[in-house]
């Protein structure tokens, strides 16, 4: 069986713009198939996929495994958590809503649009027989 390679990309969102703050965004794939990465990527991926104690093999990854620890124990950061968890489900919620009312006016709309043309479509057929 051929062994599954990770892979990490780096991504310029709009590299026409130029930006001065030095920031990257990198899109981590834990289950790419492509590419070669250093071994201390490989194990960031694989603790990124699977965020335990047995996948912390590394000093990093120890600092970074303590930090999340220490965030998931903060009571205020769960609260804080759990409340954005709320607001973007009733977001997406209200989202859904706004689309439905969206779908149903364009049905509405289409249907009238039908019904007009049927009406002209009516009143071309009774005139082109009167002029028959």
């Amino acid at each position: 069986m051929a062994e599954r390679k990770l892979e990490a990309t780096l991504y310029d969102a709009e590299p026409d713009v130029p930006y001065d703050d030095g920031a990257k965004t990198i899109f981590l794939y834990t289950r790419g198939t492509k590419g070669q990465v250093s071994e201390e990527v490989r194990q960031f991926l694989r603790y990124m996929e699977k965020s335990t104690s047995e996948n912390v093999v590394n000093d990093t990854l120890r600092d970074f495994h303590h930090m999340v620890e220490t965030v998931k124990k903060d009571r205020e950061v769960s609260v804080k958590y759990m409340k954005q968890f709320e607001r973007d489900n009733m977001m997406r919620a209200e989202g859904r809503e706004e689309e439905r009312k969206n779908t149903e006016r364009e049905h509405a709309r289409a249907e009238r649009e039908c019904a007009r043309a049927n009406a002209l479509e009516a009143e071309l057929k009774r005139l082109k027989s009167k002029m028959l």
